[in-house]
């Protein structure tokens, strides 16, 4: 059950990196609200490879959520599972509910 917007395009844009990316997406790790942010992102993407052209689709998925979700901003920053401090970061902020 989603409590919100945010809820509902999180889980949408979820959803469609999984079945566009397959096993390629390692983890979506989202703010608990829109306006949360880390780095300029309410969202974290881990991807198992840093190759163009999978950033270029996490964009297009953020892109395509936010025009069915009128009022939502997906701001994704995408990363590898390799950058364990940044996602370290995104967790420890979103879990304290800081911004950071």
């Amino acid at each position: 059950m989603f409590r919100g917007l945010w809820d509902e395009a999180v889980s949408a844009f979820s959803f469609r990196l999984r079945q566009e990316l397959g096993n390629l997406l390692l983890c979506v790790v989202a703010s608990p609200r829109e306006d949360a942010q880390v780095k300029g992102a309410n969202v974290l993407v881990v991807l198992a490879e840093d190759r163009f052209e999978l950033r270029a689709r996490v964009l297009e998925v953020a892109r395509s959520v936010g025009r069915e979700v009128k009022s939502i901003t997906i701001t994704p920053f995408i990363t590898t599972a390799e950058d364990e401090y940044v996602i370290r970061v995104f967790q420890e902020s979103w879990k304290r509910g800081t911004d950071a």
